[in-house]
């Protein structure tokens, strides 16, 4: 199995395209298949004991980062979560980013950039916190992964925090996808096809994830972080979300 050859930016332009130009066009449909509520994997992960012990420490009154934030539904919690005065969210999508200003016309509309998660348009140390849920994984390597969490920590303060959670690599439905790419000594082996059927017409849209093993994201964020917390949990198969809360 060869190592992610890669460096970041080679060919990822393109990968990064295709999924802003897919969310683009399937927001609403997409914004509807996800209900309401603030997802229950990231609250039950935020509520056990070792997490909430870690983000009771974090001062009041800072700036959170929802890094990814698609549709914003885990914006409002994200900031309560980290005691934050504000919430920014950062998505590729521009529809996607529409959707999260115009989820609650009774509330601030929330404070939206459109930016890439390896370009953060930000000074350092701007954010207390960032959330990056079920997001990472929308990347072209891991070189392209290993980017946006050094990219992160630059943009943290010192004692920040981040929580972050990407699908796991060897969950039940997308075992057979990695194992081939393994046998077949592709140089992405954690790169798999995820496909999406719009509820409107039916039509089924590729997306193309980059998943990660508890280990090799562990590896990864020890080069940035200092891990306080780990979980995986979640999904059809109870076990299917890695988490991690680390602290910079």
């Amino acid at each position: 199995m060869q190592p992610d050859p890669r460096p970041p930016g080679a060919g990822d332009a393109a990968f990064f395209q295709r999924a802003r130009d897919l969310y683009d066009g399937i927001a609403p449909a997409f914004d509807s298949s996800r209900g309401r509520a603030p997802w229950a994997p990231l609250v039950e992960f935020t509520s056990g004991p070792a997490a909430r012990d870690a983000l009771s420490a974090i001062p009041l009154g800072g700036i959170a980062l929802d890094l990814g934030c698609g549709n914003g539904r885990n914006m409002a919690y994200i900031k309560a979560m980290f005691h934050a005065r504000a919430c920014v969210g950062l998505d590729l999508s521009a529809s996607l980013l529409r959707v999260a200003r115009a989820r609650d016309g009774s509330r601030p509309l929330p404070d939206v950039v459109q930016a890439s998660m390896t370009a953060l348009p930000f000074r350092d140390g701007t954010f207390a916190a960032v959330a990056c849920v079920a997001a990472l994984h929308h990347s072209p390597s891991k070189a392209s992964m290993r980017e946006t969490i050094g990219r992160v920590r630059d943009g943290t303060r010192g004692g920040g925090v981040l929580v972050l959670s990407v699908w796991r690599k060897w969950q039940a439905r997308f075992r057979a996808q990695v194992a081939r790419n393994i046998i077949s000594l592709k140089p992405r082996p954690g790169l798999v096809h995820v496909p999406w059927k719009d509820a409107r017409d039916g039509t089924v849209h590729d997306r193309e994830y980059y998943l990660l093993s508890r280990r090799e994201l562990a590896r990864m964020l020890r080069s940035k972080f200092c891990i306080a917390s780990w979980a995986v949990l979640g999904g059809p198969g109870g076990a299917d979300n890695i988490f991690f809360l680390a602290t910079r």
